[in-house]
């Protein structure tokens, strides 16, 4: 039961990084294309 439950804790720490690491990305792609002001300007 404690390897599994390490494997698990294991694998959600790589998922939450993932995931902020995807958000961090999407923030970013937003930032250099002006975000959704350059769509609420055109």
């Amino acid at each position: 039961i404690t390897r599994i439950g390490r494997d698990a804790v294991l694998y959600v720490e790589s998922l939450i990084e993932s995931i902020m690491g995807g958000l961090e990305g999407l923030i970013n792609i937003l930032d250099s294309d002006g975000g959704f002001g350059s769509l609420e300007h055109q």
